[in-house]
């Protein structure tokens, strides 16, 4: 197996800051995805009628909720967006769902980049009850297919590595910020 030259990097790291480590995708939660399948399946239940088409919305998807989660990670790591392709990331979506719940519930009016910008709170709760509506629905489609995700996030990760691909670092997001040791 090859390693990036990203991933030798944090190897020397004696100890990093990161959401959390595995060296394993055995060791990962068995709800977690990779990144790539979660941005599919939510795009292609958009396609098909069965989520609403959040382009037309006030509120993002799933996907880019976990894509803001992974440009948090880097970061936290010191690194910018052009080091995304020297992780593996897996998502945790439950745990996401639930970030994201907590935040729609217990907003801080204070921060800018939550919900619109609009200052009428009415505004703002009636954002957060069409975006609630909407995980809601997505939670209820993804929930039925998770453990088929996982399966084939496992099946696909271990493929590369043993097509000889290189053997990248796995960042499991969205966790909170803890020491670990890569």
């Amino acid at each position: 197996m090859v390693k990036s030259p990203t991933s030798q990097k944090l190897a020397n790291e004696e100890d990093i800051f990161v959401h959390s480590s595995h060296r394993s995708v055995r060791e990962l939660p068995t709800e977690a995805i990779l990144f790539p399948l979660l941005k599919k399946f939510e795009s292609e239940l958009q396609n098909r009628g069965m989520l609403p088409d959040t382009s037309q919305s006030d509120f993002f998807p799933i996907w880019f909720l976990a894509e803001t989660e992974r440009n948090v990670a880097l970061w936290r790591l010191g690194l910018s967006l052009s080091y995304a392709e020297d992780f593996e990331f897996w998502i945790s979506v439950e745990m996401l769902i639930e970030k994201r719940l907590m935040k729609l519930t217990s907003p801080d009016r204070e921060n800018p980049f939550h919900g619109g910008f609009s200052k009428d709170l009415r505004f703002e709760d009636h954002l957060s009850q069409s975006e609630e509506e909407y995980i809601f629905q997505f939670r209820t489609l993804y929930t039925e297919l998770a453990t088929d995700f996982h399966a084939l996030s496992v099946a696909t990760s271990i493929a590369a590595r043993e097509l000889g691909e290189e053997e990248l670092p796995l960042l499991l997001l969205p966790l909170p910020l803890q020491r670990v040791t890569l």
